[in-house]
């Protein structure tokens, strides 16, 4: 048998920044993952500021391979609205070489990582749990990062999250005539998908595709369909099958249980992500930091956890709101066009809200709804 302080499931960003703030502090921390490392992820790898942040304060001499993006293009369609600077940096990583890098700094702060290993039984009453290998692992506390579809949430009889969809595509840049890409610039397609968006990135070393909808949406088969013809209309050719992924929706956001108090989730598996933009991995880091915090705390695990969470969550529910106002489509167009008045502004606004949270989405609306009545 193992006995461990800490047990964390999944080797995600959230799983491997909580093991290692934790592992940091002096706890003795195991951390499962099913997969062997590195593997990819579907993801299109844009790192805010805000989540930079975490990274530089908590890992300051992380490696991390990125390109630089400057700006972002939002179209309507395939109609260009706005062009706009960032004005806080933004980086594009490889979650193949991020995810990686994290876990080993993890390691390297002490966390024993057992890769490859599925867990097939958990015991909650006596903090164990029993891997393929029948090996028995007894914790005092459990963070559950094992994704959108936990199974830990699952065992601890948590409702199943409700869950969007996209579509991606990692290619070589396209060498079609025609084809005109600025590598220091994002794009953002709206249109195509109700309530989402395409994105086109343009990585160093491969141009980043997909489209996704963060509402709880079954039908699969319409958002590949709608990526299929945003490549066509952007001119993008699709030489390779596009991959598919789940991620939250943010509508059952639940960080644990009554009953439960040594056990956490975090990240996808909590449910977190900007019902807006889509973007989990701030989520993942953020809710890593505090999880961790709250542990070593030693006070109720559980309810500081939840209390230092409070905000971001009423951030999450409240974000949910604003999407339904702004993305509804018969109003898109309109809004979107209406911005285009006062780029400036919109460029200010993006940097207090997505890239950096320090205004609500609500609070931004609201405003700028008031600015072009």
């Amino acid at each position: 048998m193992i006995k461990c302080n800490v047990l964390v499931v999944g080797g995600g960003p959230s799983g491997s920044f909580a093991s290692s703030l934790l592992s940091k502090a002096g706890l003795d921390v195991c951390l499962i993952d099913r997969s062997s490392f590195p593997r990819d992820k579907i993801c299109g790898g844009l790192i805010t500021q805000k989540a930079h942040a975490l990274i530089l304060a908590h890992m300051p001499d992380l490696k991390i391979v990125s390109s630089q993006i400057d700006g972002i293009a939002v179209f309507h369609k395939n109609d260009l609205v706005l062009s706009l600077t960032a004005l806080s940096p933004l980086k594009l990583v490889w979650r193949y070489q991020f995810d990686n890098a994290l876990l080993n700094e993890s390691i390297h702060n002490g966390t024993k990582a057992l890769l490859g290993q599925s867990i097939i039984a958990y015991d909650f009453d006596i903090k164990t749990i029993l891997l393929e290998n029948h090996t028995e692992i007894h914790y005092d506390f459990l963070i559950g990062a094992d994704g959108v579809f936990s199974t830990v949430r699952q065992k601890m009889g948590l409702p199943k999250n409700l869950a969007g969809f996209c579509a991606d595509l990692q290619m070589p840049y396209p060498s079609e005539e025609g084809f005109i890409i600025n590598q220091r610039m994002v794009e953002i397609h709206y249109g195509f998908c109700e309530r989402g968006y395409a994105w086109l990135f343009p990585r160093e070393d491969a141009l980043v595709t997909g489209l996704g909808n963060v509402e709880n949406f079954k039908n699969k088969k319409h958002i590949v369909t709608a990526f299929d013809t945003f490549c066509k209309a952007r001119g993008i050719p699709q030489n390779t099958s596009c991959k598919g992924a789940h991620l939250p929706s943010g509508n059952t956001a639940l960080l644990g249980l009554e009953g439960l108090h040594d056990i956490l989730l975090v990240g996808d598996a909590a449910g977190l992500i900007d019902p807006i933009t889509g973007e989990g991995i701030y989520y993942a880091l953020y809710s890593a930091k505090k999880a961790a915090e709250a542990i070593l705390a030693k006070g109720n695990v559980l309810a500081d956890y939840y209390r230092s969470m409070h905000p971001e969550l009423n951030r999450i529910r409240s974000a949910i709101q604003t999407r339904d106002t702004f993305l509804n489509p018969v109003a898109l167009k309109h809004n979107l066009s209406s911005l285009q008045n006062v780029p400036q502004y919109v460029e200010a606004l993006i940097d207090d809200t997505i890239l950096n949270y320090s205004r609500s989405y609500k609070d931004a609306s609201d405003e700028l709804f008031q600015l072009l009545r």
